[in-house]
């Protein structure tokens, strides 16, 4: 492949940070369409009835990391998403222990960032639905003080060999609201 440089393509829009976190066990998505011209997903085909679930998050506390390593010639990328949940109370721990019980099956994920960039995590050209995020870590904590907010973290994380492509389509319908 032939080196063909960077110009930034943004002027205007450099924010970071997600806006919108969405996931669906890996199991109710059927295909995935991938444009290679394109590089980035074109339509998203779920079993009849399923949608991906929103989890909200508290402002500002939602994150995805990408970290590629080469060894010896072989190219492994990990995939990382991390959310915190406002609060730690039953209604966060209901949610997390869903995410734990069916972490097994695994999970695809639609972010959408505050630069207008929505990605698809989980799934893969290469792989399709067999390489998907699976919750890792979890922690919760009360806050040392009366002025400290209670909050859950949840990541989820996955392994493949190639970076996280675009979802080139109105999300909305794929969505619960």
């Amino acid at each position: 492949m032939a080196l063909s440089g960077f110009t930034k393509p943004y002027k205007a829009l450099r924010n970071g940070g997600i806006q919108k976190l969405a996931l669906i066990l890996s199991s109710d998505v059927l295909n995935a369409e991938y444009d290679v011209e394109a590089r980035a997903y074109t339509n998203l085909e779920l079993q009849l009835n399923q949608h991906f679930i929103v989890y909200e998050f508290r402002e500002d506390e939602a994150e995805y990391q990408e970290k590629t390593e080469i060894t010896q010639g072989t190219t492994v990328v990990t995939h990382e998403l991390s959310f915190l949940l406002d609060r730690m109370c039953n209604a966060t721990a209901i949610a997390v222990s869903e995410l734990i019980d069916s972490s097994f099956r695994g999970f695809i994920a639609i972010i959408q960032t505050f630069a207008n960039e929505t990605y698809l995590i989980g799934y893969s050209p290469e792989f399709g639905k067999q390489r998907p995020l699976h919750v890792v870590q979890t922690s919760s904590t009360t806050g040392k003080r009366f002025t400290e907010p209670g909050s859950e973290i949840v990541v989820l994380q996955s392994t493949d060999t190639s970076k996280a492509y675009n979802l080139m389509m109105n999300i909305d319908d794929l969505l619960n609201n």
